[in-house]
């Protein structure tokens, strides 16, 4: 098969993809964390320059360190302003990137085109990656995804033909994926299991992991594309300990990474404290973190932005029969080992790689996450489909039924991914689907309060916001969002309430103070009033609404040059700010 021939196979994973996405670019940014990444970071809306790259170099914002993350997003904004259709399309442009890879990795390492091709495409359309696509805050997910399929080809290239400068290109590769994002510390180990498959290294293998029908597949693609990379391995492969030695800079690279995301996610107080989640209740939430995703990978139904922990909750009998299964998984594929080595390899791809997302270092409050399974998922396909592919080899199983059944799942998949990429258009159509698939929690309804306050529906926002003030009434956030909800209800006496609640629960709280001024500025009580709007200003001293406010109650009281001060700094804050009338 030709190379031109082999583009069109890698095209058609990839365009499926754009159909099932191509409506991102009509799509909003989202009030779960892309205010934090993009709209209000002055670092990425400051675009590309000296100071921005340095910045994210050494930025451990957001609690992780993954500067080229910043870097793309920052010339994202360069490129398109403020736009989201940008951020959304470069998303997209990635995952679809990610596919042609994924085919072109597996296609070269063993030669069996189409089954890359359905490799590629059920990673392309499956609906458990419509949240790392559609959502522009996990640009981290499809960047650092797109290093690690480069990384696995520049090694396949090196097993090919070993070299140094082959083996910088691994490492080159894998650094920077892990400045995308931290979740290729596994990636070393992924190499070392495909070395035991399809590139048959080690030793006391040899290459008869591969089937007899495998092996004659790839001979053929190597008959009829003679500058392929793919090459049978050396006759006895090398011992274990030599692969490992091989991997050593890798690994070094891993634990250093690892090393300074535990410490910006510890100072960014994102990690869970043993006291609040002990050990124990970790290690139950990871045995069913590990069912659930292949439950969602064979029905992606109910998907949600958001999964609380108390859904998830299970009995102790539960957790011991999953862990008897896993093990029970583990066990038999072990066992086929000689003749399916892909089994074994597929099966530890998929555990390995969930192991710093599956809860053992709990980050963040939710029980799982759609967007983790974006490069585990991977390694469930690739058993699949060539353990498929080897019963209709054998003649276990019909051609037409192989045929159908792969037409089955992805059409299902396909219907499903459309559906779920609608519901990322907006962060109110988000949030009600998260309420609709896991009920009330206090994360999706202040969120979707705060969507409908954004969007000037207050009345809409009230009931979310105290359902969710209700779930957790010690967060001063959702307070002051019920506050600024009242008061643009007109109810100033319910609406200082709130803030004052807000103070009480967070006393440096600028907006909290600053709203305070206001209130006590509309109801004439000008000293309460500039006691508010100072407290404000100790916190945040660019606050230009405090100082325009403190600047006018100050002229009110007669204390005139002072209240001029405040109006110019506000003024200098906010040059578009009208001037200050006579």
């Amino acid at each position: 098969m030709s190379c031109g021939q082999k583009w069109w196979y890698a095209a058609g994973p990839a365009l499926l993809a754009l159909t099932l996405y191509w409506r991102v670019y009509s799509f909003d940014f989202t009030n779960l964390d892309d205010s934090q990444y993009v709209t209000t970071n002055a670092h990425v809306c400051g675009g590309l320059s000296p100071e921005s790259i340095w910045w994210a170099l050494t930025a451990v914002e957001c609690a992780n360190w993954h500067p080229l993350t910043w870097w793309s997003l920052q010339l994202d904004h360069t490129l398109y302003g403020s736009s989201p259709a940008g951020y959304h399309v470069t998303n997209l442009g990635l995952h679809l990137a990610n596919t042609v890879l994924l085919f072109w990795v597996f296609q070269n390492m063993t030669g069996a085109v189409v089954r890359s091709v359905v490799l590629a495409a059920l990673f392309a359309v499956h609906p458990l990656h419509v949240e790392s696509v559609a959502w522009v805050s996990e640009r981290k997910d499809v960047l650092s995804t797109f290093f690690w399929l480069l990384t696995m080809l520049a090694y396949g290239r090196y097993v090919a033909r070993p070299s140094p400068g082959r083996y910088g290109q691994v490492v080159a590769t894998f650094v920077l994926g892990l400045a995308a994002k931290p979740m290729l510390v596994t990636l070393p180990c992924v190499l070392l299991l495909l070395d035991f498959w399809p590139l048959g290294r080690w030793r006391w293998h040899g290459a008869t992991n591969m089937e007899k029908g495998e092996r004659r597949q790839k001979s053929e693609s190597i008959r009829s594309n003679p500058k392929s990379e793919i090459r049978n391995p050396k006759s006895g492969g090398s011992p274990l300990t030599t692969l490992i030695a091989e991997k050593l800079p890798l690994l070094v690279l891993s634990a250093a990474c690892s090393l300074i995301t535990l410490s910006a996610q510890s100072k960014g107080g994102t990690i869970a404290a043993i006291d609040r989640l002990p050990l124990a209740d970790r290690l139950i939430n990871a045995v069913g973190a590990y069912v659930t995703y292949l439950k969602l990978a064979v029905c992606p139904i109910n998907l949600a932005a958001f999964y609380p922990q108390e859904s998830f909750r299970r009995p102790l009998l539960a957790t011991f029969v999953e862990a008897a299964a896993l093990l029970g998984v583990t066990y038999w594929v072990y066992r086929r080992r000689k003749r399916q080595g892909y089994l074994l390899v597929g099966w530890l791809w998929y555990l390995g790689t969930l192991v710093p997302v599956i809860g053992l270092v709990q980050v963040g409050v939710q029980a799982i996450a759609d967007r983790y399974t974006y490069v585990p998922l991977i390694g469930v396909f690739l058993a699949v489909v060539w353990g498929v592919g080897d019963l209709q080899a054998t003649g276990a199983v019909s051609r037409r039924f192989v045929a159908t059944l792969a037409s089955v799942a992805l059409i299902g998949y396909n219907l499903l991914t459309w559906t779920q990429v609608g519901y990322w258009r907006d962060s109110v159509s988000l949030w009600q689907r998260a309420i609709e698939v896991t009920g009330p929690n206090f994360p999706a309804c202040a969120r979707l309060g705060k969507a409908l306050l954004d969007r000037g529906q207050a009345g809409e926002a009230l009931p979310c916001l105290r359902q969710a003030a209700g779930l957790l009434p010690g967060d001063a956030e959702v307070h002051a969002f019920l506050g600024l909800a009242l008061f643009q209800l007109g109810d100033r006496a319910r609406s200082r309430l709130e803030y004052e609640t807000v103070v009480r629960i967070e006393p440096r709280y600028a907006a909290a103070h600053r709203m305070l001024g206001a209130l006590s500025q509309k109801d004439g009580d000008l000293e309460q009033a500039a006691t508010h709007l100072r407290n404000a200003l100790e916190v945040d001293a660019n606050d230009w609404q405090a100082h325009w406010g403190l600047g006018e109650v100050l002229v009110e009281l007669g204390v005139v040059d002072e209240g001029q001060r405040h109006l110019n700094e506000a003024a200098r804050l906010n040059p578009r700010l009208a001037k200050r009338p006579d």
